[in-house]
């Protein structure tokens, strides 16, 4: 059959995780068992291991059954294991009326899809046909039909194949982008893209080109793959951003309220042990705002590299130039920086909040030294109170001492007069001079007291080596001497 009889009219992309391999093979193996054939180049492993020399994007694995509406491509973009179906027209009806039996197609493998449970990343249906751009509100409309899930039907009296919309829904909206001739030889090429259906399991696309070979196998697959992981990641941030958000509201009112609470527990005189508690959970807050940061600086940081993948690969597709139009890139362009800007407004926020965090802390620590502080005082005010009490009592205590000491004098001083007395009688005490007896007997007795009081702290010392204790002792030998030698020189 002529290959313009079997022109592409209309393709379905099934794309998934490049590493869940086993649902990649069990989907790989029912399209491809349903229509028959074997692949062209089945040396080709579903590793999607490229050959050397295989240009990034190409069809790895390709299976084609000849004289078959289908042909299968599986290929690798972006980290996406994308497997695309290509529905022919086998006769040289006009695209319009071929569409209906591409689309029923279209449904019955995305049923054997659906039968496998295997888990898709996302799918996209696109239609394709060979007229000019005057065809785009046909495909629109087509379009506007299939994302409404209304299943297209012909009227009585309409011509055979011909579509006809039952309900209209004028909630999808279509952009169209002119396309850039070198993904198109000739013509006036236009890609659409319906927005705002009710379809949320797959996206839709529809093709007006003369030759939109490249378009189909390369250029609006990997764009295609851009924007699911582009939107994927999108609404994954987005619901971290609500979560964190949520949590970083939390915090404010709960930094809010310590900082509240700390005027009317400095005023009750609160002890420093619950501003210490005060201190650790703001820091548990600070370590929370600050890890929640990271994650929105990181969002951030993919956000901003996944759309300039997404610009480069519009860049390659879409017409540029002064005049072109271009609604599908503006679209996503604005979608995606707004996601951006959130992002960004969400770390500037949380990056508010963690100062605000960061200088409670502050706050609390420096309550916390003004109250040790006063505690340091007060405590200063207690020593120095205990010192002077301490000092007075070493002065009645040195007061005493001497009282002591002067008792003790008194009494060694009588007792030794006495004694001397008794033993060599009171004549010959008396024949002694009395300045020499005062000598004598004061001698002894201050040798007595103050030896006495030497060798006391000698044995608390735990040291003999004391002058005083030496002088006390040789005045009072001294003295007891000359009583020995008067009294016995007297008798």
């Amino acid at each position: 059959m002529p290959e313009q009889a079997r022109q592409v009219i209309a393709a379905h992309y099934f794309y998934l995780l490049q590493e869940d391999e086993a649902d990649l093979q069990k989907l790989w193996s029912s399209l491809t068992a349903a229509a028959g054939g074997a692949p062209e180049n089945a040396a080709y492993s579903l590793d999607l291991a490229a050959p050397a020399g295989e240009a990034a994007g190409r069809c790895q694995i390709v299976h084609r059954v000849q004289r078959s509406e289908r042909d299968f491509c599986l290929t690798l973009i972006s980290g996406l294991a994308v497997v695309e179906v290509l529905y022919r027209r086998v006769d040289f009806e006009p695209p319009q009326q071929a569409w209906p039996a591409a689309l029923r197609s279209i449904d019955a493998d995305r049923g054997r899809a659906g039968a496998l449970g295997v888990p898709l990343f996302g799918e996209t249906t696109v239609l394709v046909t060979d007229e000019d751009g005057e065809t785009g509100p046909r495909l629109a409309n087509v379009i506007g039909t299939l994302a409404s899930r209304k299943k297209p039907a012909a009227e009585a009296g309409a011509a055979p194949g011909a579509i006809r919309i039952r309900h209209p829904v004028p909630a999808t909206r279509i952009l169209v982008s002119e396309l850039d001739r070198a993904v198109a030889a000739s013509g006036s090429p236009l890609l659409f893209n319906a927005i705002d259906h009710g379809d949320r399991s797959r996206d839709f696309f529809a093709v007006s080109s003369p030759e939109p070979g490249l378009t189909l196998s390369t250029m609006l697959p990997q764009l295609d793959a851009f924007i699911k992981k582009l939107g994927r990641q999108a609404s994954h941030f987005s619901d971290q951003r609500r979560a964190i958000a949520d949590e970083r509201s939390q915090i404010d009112k709960q930094v809010a309220a310590i900082l509240h609470q700390q005027v009317v527990t400095v005023t009750n005189g609160a002890g420093t042990g619950r501003l210490e508690d005060n201190i650790a959970h703001l820091s548990r807050m600070f370590g929370m705002l600050a890890t929640d940061a990271l994650l929105v600086r990181q969002a951030e940081d993919r956000l901003r590299n996944g759309l300039e993948a997404l610009d480069a690969a519009l860049g390659l597709q879409l017409k540029k130039g002064p005049g072109a139009k271009d609604e599908i890139g503006s679209h996503y362009r604005a979608g995606f920086s707004a996601d951006l800007e959130d992002a960004h407004t969400e770390a500037v926020r949380l990056n508010f909040s963690r100062q605000n965090a960061q200088a409670a802390i502050e706050v609390v620590r420096t309550q916390v030294e003004l109250l040790r502080a006063g505690e340091e005082a007060a405590i200063q005010n207690q020593t120095k109170e205990l010192l002077s009490r301490s000092l007075l009592v070493q002065q009645e205590r040195l007061a005493l001492q001497v009282a002591a000491g002067f008792v003790e004098f008194v009494l060694v001083f009588y007792y030794v007069l006495k004694s001397w007395e008794g033993i060599a009688g009171q004549n010959t005490v008396d024949s002694i001079p009395a300045a020499l007896r005062l000598l004598i007997i004061g001698g002894i007795s201050a040798g007595a007291a103050a030896g006495t009081h030497f060798l006391a702290r000698a044995l608390h010392r735990r040291s003999m080596k004391n002058p005083g204790l030496w002088i006390s002792a040789a005045v009072l030998l001294l003295a007891l001497a000359a009583m020995i030698i008067f009294t016995v020189a007297l008798s």
